[in-house]
């Protein structure tokens, strides 16, 4: 007797807390796992080096070398961004771009990397959001 007490008291209480199953006023409340799911673009290129260049920490001369890079050599872009402007074959630019993929990692400038008409096509190579 004592152990159908306990489980009509049991049934009670869960039927209060959760409710009835019955009603369709009711609205069925799933839920479920939020995730954020982001993709990196894929790099640009190859894009042929035309005189050997240093690889930037930043987008500058004045940031430390991480590597170089011969003439001759092809790179791949992850994204460009203005920073120092640097007088070369194509007249004064701002424009550097961030290296992906393998060898030195950082920032060259635009000035001597063959990149032409991709430099000015966000679908190409976007905009850097920040060093």
């Amino acid at each position: 007797m004592f152990l159908a007490v306990a489980v009509g008291v049991l049934a009670v209480a869960y039927f209060s807390l959760v409710g009835s199953d019955t009603s369709s006023n009711d609205t069925a409340r799933v839920r479920t796992p939020r995730s954020t799911t982001t993709t990196t673009p894929r790099p640009a290129g190859p894009y042929r080096v035309v005189t050997g260049v240093n690889v930037r920490e930043g987008p500058g001369t004045n940031y430390p070398t991480a590597g170089t890079i011969e003439t001759g050599h092809e790179v791949f872009v992850a994204c460009v961004i203005d920073g120092e402007s640097i007088d070369g074959p194509i007249g004064p630019s701002t424009k550097w771009v961030r290296l992906a993929g393998f060898g030195p990692q950082g920032y060259v400038t635009v000035q001597y990397v063959t990149i032409g008409p991709d430099l000015d096509n966000p679908d190409k190579i976007p905009v850097c959001s920040g060093i």
